[in-house]
């Protein structure tokens, strides 16, 4: 190249490539963005690496910029994909990647695509992750990101919540995964998942366990092979919950066999997260399981999900997802809008068109026999159904004229192209389909629902409605709907959820705070007064408020050593409000202003107290409180 370019790397939406400085002090790297949005991700990815200034191993921003080049300091390494490091050099890399990411996770950044080929080499020196476009930054990276609806990321090296396919956050967990699968790649050569065919990929990263990485490279330490596993565990909860007890581990797993090992023995979660599975939805969740099973066995009644709002409705109805996914099957939703109009049905359309997104994502053998059947089961409805879906036109060919209606004849052939639809597509692939907050929708949505459900049970199609039933009154239209559905058999009887009962809020808590469940039965007892057993209210404290503020355990100090920031919750609110504020207050601090709160003891009285004044460590919580985190 001219002008002594070295080009890196090169593709129709970036060009990165290594070119003497402008000043003549050496070389730097250039990335530079073209295409729709260039340069909001080039800016983008200069906000996370402003925010990284300082951490080792991350990329460092020339003194010089420009708006839609990104110009770093040339660390002269290579990438590492492809890369089967000896086992000495791998540890070090991997004991020097996890410190990287554990800084980059306290700066307030998720980097969603740790890969061999995002890591760089430079002889024994540090290893330096880069590409920083798709990363999450500030609160978003603190509280994770909703699930995609299409894979972020790597295939192959991306975590299952990344997939698109599961109803999980994207969250710090997801890079530890990540960080997993690339040490996984380095130490054998291969990454735990390959191939061609990018849905097997996903559906490997989904059920599948790689082999045991010592299996497939017998100078591994089975030590280090336990530690790669851990964060490769498909829930999020088993994994490693920060790269600070991985980099803990790191350090000491070639401690001798009089030594004790165990992996995750000091990792402790960053910051507070609700637990990935339910809790205390067991029954609920076999009443939905044994649903779909009629339903693939050859046809079923709908299910409606009720409850309060907050109650767990939406995550009990997409524990269906991975249940249908590792079938073969698809799930779809569509939500609605309290605020939004539902002129069409929008709802109803935004499923179908991620439908229509799946069909032409197979290959192209498959998509061409999809766009015969469809077209065959759509008939006289064909150019309506590509008019209102704008994939479908994509998907049935461009030959299919704008539909021209009779306003009087329309809602019934939208409603029966829907049907049509919908059969021609789960004869083929089993599909969960998924109407959420229905108490918010139109008459369009609910006159082409009842069609659905007046037309018979669909082999391989499970209906599931969901709605908020304190707002579906005798006046509400879905209202009197429901009573004939039931009475037609066109849908099961109801699950119907209310608050957690029972031991569900102390195992709730136990999860979120990573305690046994009795250790915390007195916190949820007093907890569950004030949000009266609903799982929102009661989990609501997993967010950092405070930018840039460092929250996560030390491990290699005493286990229950930090300070945890929540959202200032409703039932945190009624709980400091109401009668159980006394016996709370020692516990829960609630800052002004942010919500945080800091676990600790409650102080002793004057007396009690040592020379200094404050409390000294060491006190053992008050009876009914036992085994809180301590300051």
């Amino acid at each position: 190249m001219g002008n002594g370019e070295e080009v890196l790397y090169h593709n129709e939406r970036t060009h990165v490539s290594r070119q003497p400085a402008s000043d003549g002090s050496g070389s730097v790297v250039c990335k530079r963005a073209s295409g729709s949005g260039a340069v909001r991700r080039i800016e983008h990815e200069r906000a996370a690496l402003r925010r990284l200034a300082g951490v080792v191993g991350a990329p460092g921003l020339a003194d010089r910029q420009a708006r839609q080049v990104l110009i770093l300091r040339d660390d002269h390494g290579r990438s590492a994909a492809g890369t089967r490091l000896p086992v000495p050099r791998l540890i070090e890399v991997a004991g020097a990647l996890a410190a990287t990411v554990a800084g980059a996770h306290r700066a307030g950044i998720v980097h969603r695509d740790i890969t061999p080929a995002n890591l760089v080499l430079a002889g024994s020196g540090p290893a330096v992750l880069i590409d920083y476009d798709l990363a999450l930054i500030g609160r978003a990276a603190r509280s994770g990101a909703p699930p995609p609806e299409e894979p972020v990321g790597t295939l192959g090296y991306l975590a299952p919540e990344q997939t698109g396919r599961i109803r999980l956050a994207v969250d710090h967990r997801s890079d530890l995964y990540g960080l997993g699968a690339t040490l996984y790649a380095l130490a054998t050569g291969v990454p735990p998942f390959s191939g061609d065919d990018p849905l097997e990929l996903i559906r490997d990263t989904l059920v599948r366990v790689p082999a045991f990485p010592a299996d497939l490279n017998p100078r591994l330490p089975s030590r280090f092979g336990e530690i790669v596993m851990r964060l490769l565990e498909k829930d999020p909860d088993r994994r490693y919950q920060s790269a600070e007890g991985l980099a803990y581990d790191l350090a000491r797993f070639g401690a001798g066999p009089g030594e004790p090992w165990r992996p995750g023995l000091r990792d402790f979660p960053a910051f507070l997260s609700a637990p990935a599975a339910l809790v205390g939805r067991d029954r609920e969740v076999r009443r939905l399981a044994g649903a779909l099973d009629r339903v693939r066995a050859g046809g079923g009644p709908a299910v409606l999900v009720t409850g309060p709002p907050g109650i767990g409705k939406t995550a009990l109805v997409h524990t269906l997802r991975p249940a249908i996914t590792a079938r073969g099957g698809w799930f779809v939703t569509g939500k609605y809008d309290q605020f939004g109009s539902d002129t069409g049905g929008r709802a109803i359309t935004r499923a179908l068109r991620r439908l229509a997104q799946l069909l032409l994502a197979e290959p192209e053998p498959d998509v061409a026999g999809h766009r015969q059947r469809l077209t065959a089961a759509l008939g006289p409805n064909v150019a309506l159904a590509a008019s209102a879906v704008p994939e479908l036109a994509v998907l049935l060919g461009t030959a299919v004229a704008p539909a021209a209606t009779d306003p009087a004849t329309a809602p019934g052939r939208i409603s029966a192209a829907v049907v049509a639809l919908l059969r021609a597509v789960a004869a083929h692939r089993p599909v969960v389909f998924v109407l959420d907050d229905l108490q918010w929708a139109g008459s369009s949505s609910l006159r082409v629902l009842d069609a659905i459900l007046d037309s018979g049970p669909v082999p391989g199609l499970f209906l599931v409605g969901a709605y908020r039933d304190r707002e579906v009154g005798e006046d509400h239209p879905l209202a009197p709907m429901v009573a004939r559905w039931e009475r037609d058999g066109a849908v099961d009887p109801p699950v119907r959820l209310a608050g957690l009962a029972g031991a569900g809020p102390a195992e709730l808590i136990g999860a979120i705070l990573r305690m046994p469940a009795p250790a915390v039965s007195g916190l949820a007892d007093l907890l569950g007064e004030g949000c009266a057993g609903n799982p929102y209210e009661g989990q609501d404290s997993d967010s950092n408020p405070h930018e840039g503020q460092d929250n996560a355990r030390n491990p290699h100090k005493k286990p229950r050593q930090y300070r945890q920031p929540v959202r200032d919750s409703r039932a945190a609110q009624r709980a400091a409000g109401g009668r159980t504020a006394g016996a709370v207050r020692g516990w829960l601090e609630l800052g002004r202003g942010g919500g945080t709160c800091v676990c600790r003891p409650p102080a002793r009285p004057a007396a009690a107290r040592g020379p200094a004044g404050p409390a000294s460590g060491g006190d053992p919580p008050p009876a009914g409180h036992a085994g809180l985190p301590r300051r």
